[in-house]
């Protein structure tokens, strides 16, 4: 990327004051007070620390990888003088995540086993280490009410910025500081908590500080880790911009931190236009000794030349190109159990970098002035620091690609970069629907089954499938659901008239029935078969029928087609008879399905309807009444303070019929607000992005998942969900399980991970019997 200019010569500043080595483990801590929302004092200032999300950089095409790239600059360009910046990259073995499947006696304990040997496969998938990024602001020489104002304000700034870049940023407050500092100093597996009353002389950094420490040559003993602070000594003068998130693979602790005084502009200047004009004479004096040789022709050396050229394009860099100069310190803290381990992986961080044309060297007899130096705290006792510019300074770039890991969340599977869990939870976006794209045999079944499973297992909700080929039977009895299918000769009826009190929005669930009706009579006479007579008919037959039941506070048996039929019989106007007569079919005929009581258990908390059977003349009727039947459940879950799940196999179909297509739209916008999220299945994006409703449906939606695309789709969705074309790779003749996650603002590229020797692959699986496992399960089980 932008190559990295450094100005190497180091200006002149105050000498910083004596550091006096720690004489008690506390004093490891270089702070003497942290306030609970996150203000650190330290002798001689204060700072906040601000945690930051990680994004799409990597995966990115390379216009939109500069213009990140850019945005970074720009932020680091604006710090202004008179603060410090401590940008940090922390990486930390993960925590276990996965919590014990607790026996619940209902049957469903061996699936719970089986769900808790796949989460723990993806969280040794991804090697087991969590990265996180910080940006602690620093404020030397003011009081803390001064300090806090300004830091507030700066914090605000670089929130802004960091949020314009797609990362969401947060202030830490003094809990989540203590825990910070407790990861690194006692790698602790439950965070520390901040006292809710604390006595004036409490010390919280013995909460956080090692039980006992040493100090040695080239290294420090914390307690019973040894750990060693290294020093960025030489870069480059062009650096890739994917060093500083390159060199911490590894599976240990290790903290990166690149310490940054932003210099005034007049006095960076000026500063550069000394050593210009040191340079000049130089070269001037050299060429007098020349000429006093008369060595006329001699050519100026090399080393003087690239000086004069380097020095001229740093000030252009300040005067023209709007940068700015800083000092800058970076130095490397890693951990390790032993000391024989502590010296190899700190050759292996010495070979990273001379790869990248670094220099990495031990801190001698410095050990406790680079410790306080890296952590994310606010001193800088090292002196050690390079002067360069913001662009070379955002070659250190924190991005790789995004995370999402919420530990609530539903683990769509692991990271294909990172390899890094995903768990999502689609709740806490502000729109909770989502959409699984894919080619037949890429794995959406797979998925959505999992999730189906995850819902199951939490019991957080109730499940409602819609399954048109017949997948999902086997996995809803299993998990003790109840499957009911739908056709003209099942026994099963699901009652058009079914009404709750809670039906639509609750002020007239009439009126909301009347207006079903009457797309479900334009259904069944056709389009343009409903004028101002009929449509004023079906609304005055619909408040009769319904007036018995409303008196019993919709209690008892509600009334059924057949009883709003007899209603339209009982009218005086000829339009009621046609009415009636079309009717005639579906009520007293042989598509009588939706026209008696409901005689199947629609309470359950796990219902699939399989439709497969669902004749054509049945199925444009019967896709609207089952609509209205989820309907139903939804606005009756959202008064009990229950969630409900809606999954739609080959979502495409209910497009082709209008009425259903109209309904389904209106509900897809509506649901959120009821404590529902839809979830749409297909492999015809083709066919599905031919409706405009589809597609409006499809691009407001915010939990998108796309697996393996046919050529064709590929183009479309690309346009419609701004997938770069480096992205596309992943849905790119991928093996099944492999795709993208579009998540709210963020692009993951996943892939699956699950056993495939358990009872609920089994399940889960929809290849036929036989089907070797792909190349990952088989990793997997090894």
């Amino acid at each position: 990327m932008t190559p990295a200019r450094l100005f190497r010569k180091k200006p002149e500043r105050p000498a910083p004051a004596p550091f006096r080595a720690p004489r008690r483990t506390q004093e490891l801590l270089p702070f003497t007070d942290l306030s609970r929302d996150g203000l650190l004092a330290f002798p001689g200032g204060h700072s906040v620390c601000l945690s930051f999300s990680d994004l799409n950089y990597r995966t990115l095409d390379d216009p939109e990888r500069r213009e990140r790239f850019c945005q970074w600059r720009s932020l680091l360009t604006s710090l202004p003088a008179g603060f410090r910046v401590k940008l940090s990259l922390f990486c930390a073995p993960g925590k276990n995540r996965v919590p014990h499947a607790a026996e619940r006696g209902d049957g469903l304990d061996g699936f719970r086993a089986d769900w808790e040997r796949a989460a723990r496969a993806a969280e040794q998938a991804g090697g087991g280490f969590l990265r996180t990024r910080y940006l602690t602001l620093i404020r030397e020489g003011e009081t803390e009410e001064d300090a806090r104002a300004a830091l507030s304000q700066l914090a605000a700034s670089v929130s802004g910025a960091l949020s314009a870049m797609g990362s969401t940023c947060r202030m830490l407050d003094g809990g989540e500081r203590l825990a910070l500092f407790a990861s690194v100093c006692r790698r602790e597996e439950s965070s520390p908590v901040y006292p809710d009353r604390r006595p004036p002389e409490t010390d919280l950094r013995d909460a956080v500080c090692p039980d006992w420490a040493n100090r040695y040559d080239d290294c420090l003993r914390l307690g019973p880790r040894w750990a060693r602070v290294l020093l960025l000594k030489d870069y480059p003068s062009c650096l890739d911009d994917g060093f500083f998130c390159g060199l911490l693979e590894s599976p240990r602790l290790s903290l990166l931190t690149a310490d940054v005084s932003p210099i005034p502009g007049q006095d960076a200047v000026r500063m550069v236009q000394n050593t210009l004009l040191g340079v000049e004479t130089s070269i001037a004096s050299w060429q007098r000794r020349q000429n006093r040789n008369q060595n006329y022709a001699a050519v100026v050396p090399y080393e003087l030349e690239e000086e004069r050229r380097a020095t001229r394009e740093f000030l252009d860099d300040l005067l023209a190109r709007d940068q700015q100069m800083v000092r800058a310190c970076i130095t490397l803290l890693h951990c390790a159990d032993s000391k024989e381990e502590l010296d190899r992986d700190t050759e292996r961080y010495r070979t990273a970098a001379r790869s990248a044309n670094c220099q990495l060297a031990t801190l001698q007899f410095q050990q406790a002035e680079g410790f306080h130096t890296v952590l994310p705290a606010g001193p800088k006792p090292l002196p050690a620091d390079r002067t360069l510019t913001t662009e070379a300074l955002a070659a250190f770039c924190p991005f790789s690609v995004a995370e999402n890991d919420d530990p609530d969340g539903f683990p769509a599977g692991v990271n294909a970069v990172s390899g890094r869990p995903v768990r999502v939870d689609r709740r806490k976006l502000q729109n909770g629907n989502s959409f699984l794209l894919g080619v037949s045999g890429s794995g959406k079944s797979f998925q959505a089954k999992a999730e189906i499973v995850h819902r199951v297992l939490a019991g957080d909700g109730d499940v409602l499938i819609v399954d048109p080929e017949r997948e999902y039977g086997e996995l809803t009895r299993a998990l003790g659901g109840e499957v009911v299918e739908l056709s003209a000769a099942a026994p099963n009826h699901i009652n058009a008239m079914d009404l709750n009190r809670s039906y639509g929005d609750a002020s007239d669930p009439v009126a909301a029935k009347s207006e079903f009706l009457l797309s479900l009579c334009e259904s069944l006479t056709g389009n343009g078969g409903i004028g101002p007579a009929e449509k004023t008919l079906i609304d005055r037959c619909c408040k009769s029928v319904y007036r018995a039941y409303r008196r019993r506070s919709f209690a008892g048996n509600p009334p059924t087609l057949s009883d709003f039929r007899k209603e339209l019989l009982s009218q005086p106007e000829p339009e009621a008879a046609e009415l009636a007569l079309a009717l005639e079919l579906f009520t007293d005929g042989s598509l009588n399905t939706f026209a008696q009581r409901t005689n199947v258990d629609l309470s359950r908390s796990l219902l699939c309807f399989d439709i497969h059977s669902l004749s054509a003349g049945l199925r444009s009727v019967g896709m609207l009444v089952l609509l209205d039947a989820i309907w139903n459940r939804i606005s009756a879950n959202r008064e009990t303070g229950r969630q409900t799940f809606l999954f739609l196999d080959e979502i495409y179909l209910l497009f082709q019929h209008e009425y259903a297509a109209n309904f389904l739209f209106a509900l897809w916008k509506r649901v959120r607000k009821y404590g529902a999220y839809c979830t749409g299945i297909t492999q015809n994006v083709e066919d599905l992005l031919r409706s405009p409703s589809a597609s409006t449906m499809l691009s407001n939606s915010e939990c998108v998942l796309m697996l393996n695309q046919a050529a064709r789709d590929r183009a479309q969705l690309a346009g419609l969900l701004s997938v770069s074309q480096r992205q596309m790779r992943y849905v790119t003749d991928v093996p099944a399980g492999t795709g993208l996650l579009r998540f709210g603002s963020g692009m993951i590229p996943i892939r699956s991970v699950f056993p495939a020797d358990t009872e609920l692959y089994r399940l889960l699986n929809t290849k036929p019997a036989g089907r070797e496992p792909a190349e990952h399960e088989k990793e997997e089980n090894r």
